[in-house]
């Protein structure tokens, strides 16, 4: 019989480890549709708290956002909270009376978010899903309609 030196099992149980990690089965993914009619770009759903919304994938956008109207029915159902309260100028360069939520849970694909932070946009605004809850490493596959991060 031969016998692995613990070094030897450590390091096939790290490799294994990192397999895992890297296997695709473990990436997060959620659908996407590109819509040219809707302002295009790429759309997914989100559950923010119990409310299922569209949300637009914005790599540009540095924050996620989401309405004054969807803000005020997590807020009345006590599942998101107000963090403060400030002025954000929107890409046509208006101004807006804005304030940042934290939202308690957020369902995107198949990962769940906890204590995501998100500003407030009119309600004749689009929900944003913003570069930081993407990550640094994501994909986006048209072929299979799929985000993947």
């Amino acid at each position: 019989m031969i016998r692995q030196s613990r070094a030897a099992r450590m390091l096939l149980g790290a490799a294994a480890l990192s397999a895992a990690f890297l296997s695709p089965a473990m990436a997060f993914e959620a659908k996407l549709r590109y819509d040219p009619v809707d302002g295009g770009g790429l759309w997914s759903v989100a559950q923010f708290g119990s409310l299922t919304e569209p949300v637009q994938i914005d790599t540009g956008a540095s924050r996620t956002a989401i309405t004054d109207s969807i803000a005020l029915q997590l807020l009345e159902n006590g599942e998101a909270e107000v963090m403060r309260e400030g002025k954000n100028v929107m890409a046509d360069g208006s101004e807006h009376t804005s304030f940042e939520l934290r939202i308690f849970n957020v369902q995107f694909g198949n990962r769940a978010f906890h204590n995501i932070h998100a500003i407030t946009v009119p309600d004749s605004g689009t929900c944003l899903w913003g570069l930081p809850q993407l990550g640094a490493h994501f994909t986006i596959d048209l072929h299979k309609n799929t985000l993947t991060f």
